[in-house]
């Protein structure tokens, strides 16, 4: 604000010395009326820009933050009806017996021809795998196969991620965010009062 009023003042003094030499302008409109109107009258438009500017950076915020959450919306609704695979609440609602599937879950027991296999989007569905692959309790698995009868699946592709191998992988992947943590804020910090992170200085 206060290089607000310094730039008024530049421009009343502008004014000023430009009316010295025409006396036409001194009568008509006297020096004062000039000076209070750049004091008061271009600070106030000044404003209304600022206003306006503002104005069109919420307005084109506020649209894009609509538009971002209708492609939400939509991807919500659609997202089952786009998979390659049935998802597991297609398989509960309407059961697509013969259709090839993808499942990903955990094992809970071995079995003579193959394993059973919990669901790891709905912990209440076990399948009865047909498989050959040799697994283990608590083993991660994804697999490809036909959806056959009463919740059976003749497996054609097994991918088995052991227990020790998806806690190493949890386990790596924490360690990595936590170097990313301690490298970021070596070099960045968080301004409170700005609300914004700054470099350090180095």
């Amino acid at each position: 604000m206060v290089d607000l009023f310094r730039y008024s003042d530049s421009i009343a003094n502008k004014m000023e010395n430009a009316l010295k030499n025409c006396f036409f302008f001194e009568l008509l409109i006297p020096k004062i009326i000039l000076y209070t109107f750049v004091k008061i009258v271009i600070p106030i438009k000044h404003e209304t820009q600022l206003i306006v500017m503002d104005f069109k950076r919420t307005a084109a915020v506020s649209a894009l933050a609509f538009i971002l959450l209708g492609l939400c919306f939509y991807y919500h609704n659609y997202y089952n009806d786009n998979l390659k695979y049935p998802s597991t609440a297609a398989i509960e609602s309407h059961y697509p017996e013969g259709s090839l599937v993808y499942i990903t879950g955990s094992v809970t027991k071995p079995t003579n021809n193959g394993f059973c296999l919990r669901d790891g989007n709905n912990l209440d569905i076990i399948y009865n795998v047909t498989s050959s692959k040799k697994v283990q309790p608590i083993d991660h698995i994804q697999l490809l196969g036909i959806l056959g009868h009463n919740y059976t699946i003749n497996s054609t592709e097994v991918y088995v991620e052991t227990n020790h191998g998806y806690e190493l992988i949890i386990f790596r992947s924490a360690l990595a965010l936590i170097v990313f943590i301690f490298i970021f804020f070596w070099y960045w910090k968080f301004d409170f009062k700005r609300f914004e992170f700054i470099k350090r200085r180095q």
